[in-house]
């Protein structure tokens, strides 16, 4: 965490931190006008960037992390991160609800949501989240 961001958080009030875990709506934080602090746009896939609604403006259609992964090509997978934060940035987004980039599939808590993620390693998939 930066400097700044603590700074941000001493600054808050209980009720202005807990703001934040919520959210303003499905898509979007809660602004805090008294700190500068915008409100931020998020946005989920899975196979690309789906916008602030179900519909709308049409996404890519990219492969799903698990092939993506499969194919240990990391600049493949650099460039399709790079492409989909071009694709976030379209459609007004900050942050991209992406695939998880580890599985965890022998923890029971998880293998339900095992499909969604990269790899069994991060070797793999850190390339698409760093990008």
């Amino acid at each position: 965490m930066t400097r700044r961001v603590e700074e941000l958080l001493d600054a808050m009030t209980l009720e202005e931190q807990v703001s934040l875990l919520a959210g303003r709506n499905m898509w979007e934080t809660v602004p805090n006008e008294r700190l500068g602090i915008p409100r931020m746009r998020v946005s989920d896939g899975p196979a690309g960037v789906r916008g602030t609604s179900f519909e709308g403006p049409e996404s890519l259609n990219i492969p799903c992390a698990t092939s993506l992964a499969a194919t240990w090509d990391r600049s493949l997978v650099r460039a399709i991160g790079e492409l989909l934060g071009r694709e976030n940035h379209s459609k007004g987004s900050r942050v991209h609800l992406a695939p998880t980039g580890v599985r965890c599939s022998t923890c029971a808590a998880c293998r339900a949501r095992a499909w969604r993620a990269a790899s069994s390693t991060s070797w793999a998939t850190t390339p698409s989240s760093s990008a």
